[in-house]
């Protein structure tokens, strides 16, 4: 099940690498073939062309961090970019300003060019999963400066669109609480192409998940790295417990 991958975190309380948590641990031959099997709701396919990813014809020229692999084609790289500038629409003024919640969102709205798109994608149920150090950069009220224009229909002109102050309209007690409204939003912090999709926030980067991340590879991965990591990974995938959270 999607939970096998993007469940709770490693560990439980009382576990450790000589408790009952590894008594029925499969060989490791197993956990790689299970690493190598894509789970149940995952495709091999991405979620936007229906194919493999491929290496663009011509280099994307808005998701620019995905050069040597896509999962998407050009005229989907320029249909993000129209999107994105859209809705930052506030004068030439505003669009000179540089910061890190304007490229937390530009990355966000490239969540459909990643290559490992297709594997942190649940179709089945329809869910996208953000890391938390992409959350952590991306707040609504840092748009609240020049703010935003969300259309009554992404990519439908004849509805129109409405001036709108983030911070106002997408208010929450907590920076994760602002920017799930504004993700669930399909016409204003949802990544293009997936309007309708449930996005599920990660909110401490030590959770066992494979997520859209701020790395240049796209994914998260447990602390401690090296081995522990790769370990981890493997674990993940079989839904093993693997002892306390390290």
């Amino acid at each position: 099940s999607p939970q096998a991958r993007h469940g709770p975190p490693c560990g439980r309380p009382g576990g450790g690498l000589g408790g009952q948590g590894w008594a029925m641990r499969p060989p490791a031959a197993w956990l790689l073939l299970l690493l190598l099997l894509p789970a149940p709701g995952l495709s091999s396919d991405c979620s936007v062309t229906g194919q493999s990813p491929r290496t663009p014809e011509r280099q994307l020229q808005f998701c620019t961090m995905f050069p040597e692999e896509s999962c998407c084609l050009n005229a989907h790289d320029s249909e993000i970019q129209g999107f994105y500038e859209d809705l930052l629409n506030a004068g030439p003024v505003c669009s000179a300003i540089q910061k890190p919640s304007k490229a937390a969102l530009r990355r966000l709205f490239c969540y459909g060019c990643n290559p490992d798109e297709r594997r942190i994608t649940d179709q089945d149920s329809g869910t996208i999963f953000i890391c938390n150090d992409l959350v952590q950069e991306l707040d609504p009220r840092d748009f609240d400066d020049c703010g935003i224009v969300v259309p009554g229909e992404r990519g439908n002109l004849c509805e129109g669109d409405d001036p709108v102050v983030p911070g106002n309209a997408y208010d929450a007690d907590n920076r994760t609480a602002r920017v799930q409204r504004f993700l669930d939003d399909d016409n204003a912090g949802k990544p293009p192409f997936f309007e309708g999709f449930t996005v599920k926030l990660y909110t401490t980067s030590a959770e066992c998940a494979d997520c859209y991340s701020l790395s240049a590879a796209g994914r998260s991965a447990p602390a401690g790295g090296g081995l522990l990591a790769a370990a981890a990974t493997l674990a993940c995938a079989a839904g093993l417990v693997l002892g306390p959270r390290w």
